[in-house]
């Protein structure tokens, strides 16, 4: 009899086994199918925030066309940061997409370089220049060594020049507002119109922006309120901490940053990446001439949304991300003139 019983157990056992094994085969397909479904998904809203921006810095090479010369070097000053943005996105995101989705992409970002380049030389042609030493040392026979000396020497010249040129732009261009501490800064239309503003490193501050940036970067900011109007491209968060920001815009990207309440209206998806404790709802600051500047800024009010948000830190589908929520309507500021 424990003969039998013991047989028995065994078969038992091999039995549980074989089960344990095949529902862990189960399991794993079940995580397989759930982690492609994830991987697309990631893909699609990748694909569609990278299109957007780039379509966006088409559109602003087309507009070159019909451009006075001297709004030339602006408009390509904003083309550089926009490429610049993107640039960091592809990058940022590449530990969440497929090798074959980040060939794509860089493929692309290759071509519309090489696209704003040749819109830079057509429409910003460099002048000419030789040096004296060089007209000095001209003789009747070149050798090739020398050929070749000018020529290498002419190309660092031309990039040298280029360098230059491009960081003295994005300078002009951009309108920084840096290391404040318990400041009421009101920036009006006529300082910030369709250029850039960066905010960095402010403390306890109140920014009010009464126009239509081309683009807002905020890094660094801790305890404060920030409220602009309309955006025409992106606004950037790095490393901000316990703030209020009401922003309307075109695309939003968020890194690195906690303890946020935001009020938006944003044309696509909003997206954050190792960040905890937000908080959203509709975008609802108002002042003087502001409709005017939704117009300028090509933002359709009626398109906006506020709570479609791409958390790159939870990838799943079946349950909402831990990191953000929806303000409560009890909670939400109405009257930002207190």
């Amino acid at each position: 009899m424990d003969d039998v019983d013991g047989k028995k157990d065994l078969m038992t056992k091999r039995l549980d086994r074989l089960q344990e094994q095949r529902q862990a085969k189960i399991d794993k397909q079940r995580q397989d199918k759930e982690d492609d479904v994830v991987i697309q998904d990631t893909v699609t809203v990748f694909t569609s925030q990278f299109q957007q921006e780039k379509e966006i810095i088409d559109q602003k090479l087309e507009e070159c066309q019909s451009l006075d010369s001297k709004q030339l070097p602006d408009q390509f000053d904003s083309i550089a940061i926009a490429m610049e943005n993107l640039e960091k996105f592809v990058a940022d995101s590449s530990l969440f997409l497929p090798g074959f989705v980040m060939r794509q992409a860089q493929e692309s970002l290759k071509k519309l370089r090489n696209n704003i380049d040749s819109g830079r030389d057509q429409y910003l042609p460099k002048k000419k220049f030789t040096f004296k030493s060089r007209k000095k040392v001209q003789s009747n026979k070149a050798t090739p060594s020398s050929s070749t000396t000018t020529t290498t020497d002419d190309r660092q010249d031309k990039t040298a020049q280029q360098d230059v040129v491009d960081t003295n732009a994005l300078a002009r261009r951009l309108c920084d507002y840096s290391n404040l501490q318990d400041q009421i800064v009101d920036i009006t239309a006529d300082e910030i119109a369709s250029k850039d503003v960066k905010l960095s490193h402010l403390i306890r501050c109140t920014v009010r922006i009464s126009g239509y940036p081309s683009a807002l970067q905020m890094d660094h900011l801790k305890q404060c309120t920030i409220l602009s109007g309309p955006i025409s491209s992106s606004v950037f968060v790095d490393q901000c901490y316990d703030c209020k920001i009401v922003v309307a815009c075109q695309q939003l990207r968020v890194h690195s940053s906690t303890d946020i309440q935001f009020y938006i209206g944003v044309t696509s998806r909003a997206i954050i990446e190792d960040c905890t404790r937000f908080f959203f709802s509709p975008y609802n600051w108002s002042y003087q001439d502001i409709d005017q500047h939704f117009t300028l800024a090509a933002l359709d009010k009626s398109k906006l949304n506020w709570s479609a948000i791409d958390d790159f830190n939870w990838l799943r589908i079946d349950q909402p991300s831990p990191n953000w929520s929806v303000l409560s309507e009890q909670d939400r500021v109405n009257d930002w003139d207190r």
